[in-house]
């Protein structure tokens, strides 16, 4: 079975996430301003299928006004992968 080549959107959140290297933490805004992205929901669905293959983390921490803050991060696993290469999942 042939592997579905990944949307220009998940390209672009693994691209800037191996930029900044494995647990180096985002929030959806600010990955979504570093994009471009007009929506949030493309960077959503892309660091959900990141996190089903193990290539990101999610989890949240206080803000400094006691808040949690959701974030999320590329794994040692993500910054190896190459979702354009032939056996990728």
């Amino acid at each position: 079975m042939a592997n579905k080549r990944p949307s220009e959107a998940s390209l672009k959140v693994l691209e800037t996430l191996k930029a900044a290297g494995p647990g180096v933490k985002f929030t959806t805004k600010q990955m979504q301003e570093m994009c471009g992205f007009e929506k949030a929901g493309s960077v959503t669905g892309s660091v959900t299928g990141l996190c089903k293959k193990g290539y990101a983390i999610r989890f949240s921490e206080p803000s400094e006004d006691g808040k949690e803050v959701k974030y999320f991060a590329l794994t040692e696993e993500g910054m190896n992968y190459d979702p354009l290469a032939p056996d990728a999942e």
